[in-house]
């Protein structure tokens, strides 16, 4: 028997897309901790990397007020853990701890080249900011590093 790869990316399982949708969320809380603390020692408030997510939708001069600015952020930093993890989960078919670490570290690279480099770099707010790249690449790595929890939340189901 063959293995197909396209048999495996259209598989339908309800399964992997909770436990994608779990391992997002824990993702999404260990990353923003981690962005928190860089945030800290840089001088700005720990609220800081939220807001700034926050000020795609609601503007630049947001990020001095009110906690608005910081739940859209949230909402934010969650809704894109937990859809690009589900997609992480759909894509890799294997539950063991070793290759979902290194996976997720490929991943979490992919994500900082792409949504941090490319992406986000275009909301004026977020490129006005100078973050610098390292600090994200850092978070990053936590978010692909936190992968792992696949393993977890996979048996967690299978039980």
């Amino acid at each position: 028997m063959e293995y197909s790869l396209v048999a495996t990316w259209l598989r339908k399982d309800p399964g992997c897309l909770l436990e994608g949708a779990l391992a997002g969320s824990f993702s999404a809380i260990s990353s923003a901790m981690v962005a928190s603390l860089i945030a800290q020692q840089a001088g700005y408030p720990p609220a800081f990397p939220l807001k700034l997510l926050g000020t795609i939708i609601a503007g630049p001069q947001n990020t001095d007020y009110g906690t608005g600015c910081m739940a859209l952020g949230i909402y934010l930093w969650l809704g894109l853990c937990i859809f690009s993890t589900t997609v992480f989960a759909h894509f890799v078919a294997t539950r063991r701890f070793q290759s979902l670490f290194l996976m997720g570290l490929v991943w979490g690279t992919f994500s900082w080249i792409f949504l941090w480099n490319l992406f986000m770099q275009s909301f004026p707010a977020i490129y006005n900011a100078h973050i610098p790249s390292a600090s994200v690449f850092c978070i990053w790595m936590v978010f692909g590093m936190s992968l792992t929890s696949l393993a977890l939340f996979a048996r967690s189901s299978k039980d």
